[in-house]
């Protein structure tokens, strides 16, 4: 049922009214912002970190990932995380799940692996020492 179809037939006053379309406006816009985050978050898909099992790995808890998904104070002092180890540990579903956590608070996160930054700081160091005219790095 529309909200106007309702306020008319349970009689609310004008205030109450107003207030449910500004209830509904503001959800409304919290869902399009969180899509949005998601989509420019690039991150992959499906890693929760419900799903992930702390019991395999030896330097970090749960507790720890928990604590930073929720306590946001490392953020605004404007610190990183890195997370380091051996291929296949769960570096990349630890962090992605970091990175779902902190978009479910509305922190705009990107994503991106090791690999993805050194061939674009290299693209990066081609590029200005092309612009420079220097041609000896291919």
């Amino acid at each position: 049922m529309l909200l106007s179809l309702k306020a008319v037939k349970e009689q609310w006053e004008p205030e109450l009214f107003l207030a449910q379309l500004c209830e509904i406006e503001a959800t409304h816009r919290q869902e399009v912002r969180l899509k949005r985050l998601l989509k420019e978050s690039q991150l992959p898909i499906g890693k929760q970190l419900s799903q992930y099992d702390f019991s395999e790995v030896v330097g970090i808890s749960a507790v720890q990932v928990k604590r930073k998904a929720s306590e946001l104070s490392w953020l605004r002092q404007g610190h990183n995380i890195l997370l380091f180890g051996a291929s296949g540990l769960g570096k990349t579903h630890i962090a992605a799940a970091l990175g779902y956590a902190l978009i479910e608070q509305s922190v705009r996160v990107k994503f991106t692996t090791g690999t993805a930054m050194a061939h674009q700081m290299f693209n990066l160091l081609r590029l200005c020492i092309k612009t420079r005219g220097h041609h000896s790095i291919r």
